[in-house]
């Protein structure tokens, strides 16, 4: 198969890009990180798979509309 066909049928089965899919599924194991353990915004971000922590942050804040550290203190435990 294809580099072009993989990508229509992923966007086909998922709804969204592969890289979407997978930068939402780590985005959202991140958010219940966040509300659920203790550990460092860098820690989380090296745990769902991102080197970068900056760009972690842009990320989270891009989905959720807040920053990692806000968000977690909006969120109940």
């Amino acid at each position: 198969m294809s580099p072009r066909s993989l990508l229509r049928q992923c966007t086909a089965m998922l709804g969204e890009p592969p890289i979407a899919y997978l930068l939402r599924i780590r985005l959202d194991k991140a958010a219940e990180l966040l509300t659920t353990s203790a550990l460092a915004i860098t820690e989380i971000a090296e745990c769902v798979g991102f080197r970068d922590s900056n760009y972690f942050t842009r990320q989270f804040h891009r989905r959720f509309g807040v920053p990692p550290i806000v968000y977690r203190r909006q969120e109940p435990r």
